[in-house]
Formats: C-alpha cells, sequence, structure tokens
C-alpha cells in the first residue's frame, strides 16, 4: 500500500486536506453530537454510537447509489492513488466519521490490488 489516509481537526490541525465536514462533499455526517445533552453522561459511549450510526449510513448510501457519496469516495480513493490524503473534519477528536471513510475507501483500494 503506497498511500496513506489520515484524518485530522480542520479547526485544530492542518488546513491542507479533503473536506469531509460539508454537505457539499457528500460525506458530511447527518448525525450530530450535543455535549450539552443531557443523557451524555459517556461521551466515547455517545460518539461510538455516532459513528456506527454513520457506518450504517454510508453503507446504505453506497447501496443507494446515491451519486454524491459515490463522488466524494471516489475523490478521496483517487487523491489517496496519487498519494497521502488528509480527510478534514471538526469532529476529529471524538471518534470522527472520517475513520469510517478511511476504513471504506482503504478496504475498497485492497479489494482492487
Amino acid at each position: 500500500m503506497g498511500y496513506s489516509i489520515q484524518v485530522d481537526n480542520r479547526l485544530f490541525g492542518t488546513k491542507e486536506g479533503i473536506s469531509i465536514n460539508s454537505e457539499e462533499s457528500g460525506l458530511h455526517n447527518p448525525f450530530k453530537f450535543n455535549a450539552q445533552h443531557p443523557a451524555d453522561l459517556s461521551r466515547l459511549t455517545l460518539n461510538e454510537h455516532i459513528q456506527s450510526a454513520y457506518r450504517w449510513w454510508l453503507g446504505w448510501q453506497i447501496r443507494q447509489q446515491n451519486r454524491a457519496v459515490i463522488n466524494g469516495l471516489d475523490r478521496i480513493g483517487f487523491a489517496a492513488l496519487e498519494g497521502d490524503v488528509t480527510l478534514l473534519c471538526s469532529c476529529q477528536r471524538l471518534h470522527c466519521h472520517g475513520y469510517v471513510i478511511k476504513d471504506v475507501i482503504e478496504a475498497k483500494l485492497k479489494e482492487l490490488s
């Protein structure tokens, strides 16, 4: 594997990379973390739940052939074939959905190689 896919916080880390934070990217996370929610007693548990929900949502979008999602994944996959890629989001410190995207792309690239 001659590439590396990293996930970084666009607010506190690098500013260069591919944004996965906006709806325009096709890969935004529709499941939001609310630190003020009274039921939020365990950030890790809640974040893992959100990441799990995103994994399900992303798989569903792929099966439904959502063009925005597929185009977003393709864009990252092709960039990874050219070299290292950094996915930028604002939730990186909280089990970011970027790790789900990274896993999906790396699995597909491994399958193709």
